[in-house]
C-alpha cells in the first residue's frame, strides 16, 4: 500500500509543473469572468437620443402646398395632357402642372369621363403679382434764376396682420393676401414662433403678421 502511493507521487511530482500551469489558468479565467460579469452588472447602459422625426413636418407642408385652388375637369375622348393644357392653359406645354396635381405617371394616358383636377396656373399667378416701384423726385420752384431738387420721402412699409378664421390655411391667406399661394413661406416664416413646428396647423383668432 504504502508503495502504490509512493509510486503515485512520485508521478504526480512529474507533472507538477504541468498540473500548476493548468491550475494557474484556471484561475485566471474564472478571474476574467468574474470581472466580466461585475463590469457588466454596474455598467451604465448607453442611451440611444432619438433623431426628431421630421417626416410629419415636411408632410404638412407639402400638403400645404398642394392644396389650391382649383377646378374639374371631364376627359373627352381622344384627349392628351396637351391638349387638355392648351384649352384650360391656353399653352399645350404647361401640361406637366396637370399631370403632376392628378399624380399621372408615364406614358401619360387618360381615359374619357375621367375626372381631372386643374391647379391654378402657377406662372399666371407669379405674373400678376410682380410689382414695379418706381422712385421719383419732385422739384420745387423758387424765385431765383435755380431751382433746388427736393427728394421724394418713402415710407417704410408696415406689416398687416391677419386673424385667422375657421377654414383658415396658410395656402389660402397667402392667395387672398398675396396673389399667389406659393407666399405661404414668407407667413409661416414670420410667424413660425407663433405657429410652431407644424405649418398646417392653425387655429382660428390667431393674429398673424403679414410681411409686405
Amino acid at each position: 500500500m504504502d508503495g502504490s502511493f509512493a509510486s503515485f507521487t512520485k508521478k504526480l511530482s512529474q507533472y507538477e509543473s504541468e498540473i500548476s500551469s493548468i491550475l494557474g489558468m484556471l484561475v485566471v479565467a474564472a478571474l476574467a469572468v468574474f470581472i466580466f460579469l461585475f463590469v457588466k452588472r454596474f455598467m451604465p447602459k448607453p442611451t440611444i437620443t432619438p433623431v426628431a422625426d421630421q417626416t410629419s413636418t415636411q408632410q404638412a407642408a407639402q400638403d400645404l402646398i398642394n392644396k389650391t385652388d382649383t377646378n374639374a375637369y371631364t376627359v373627352k375622348a381622344g384627349q392628351g395632357l396637351s391638349q387638355i393644357a392648351k384649352e384650360v392653359y391656353g399653352n399645350g406645354a404647361k401640361w406637366k402642372q396637370i399631370a403632376d396635381a392628378n399624380n399621372v405617371k408615364a406614358p401619360y394616358t387618360l381615359k374619357a369621363g375621367q375626372t381631372l383636377t386643374i391647379p391654378q396656373d402657377q406662372a399666371a399667378t407669379d405674373m400678376g403679382t410682380a410689382q414695379t416701384v418706381t422712385s421719383s423726385t419732385a422739384v420745387a420752384p423758387v424765385q431765383t434764376s435755380t431751382a433746388s431738387i427736393t427728394p421724394s420721402t418713402t415710407t417704410a412699409a408696415i406689416d398687416a396682420t391677419y386673424t385667422v378664421k375657421k377654414g383658415d390655411h396658410l395656402w389660402k391667406i397667402a392667395l387672398t393676401e398675396y396673389g399667389s399661394g406659393y407666399s405661404w413661406v414668407k407667413i409661416y416664416s414670420a410667424n413660425k414662433k407663433l405657429i410652431g413646428k407644424n405649418p398646417g396647423v392653425i387655429r382660428p383668432g390667431m393674429q398673424l403678421s403679414l410681411p409686405r
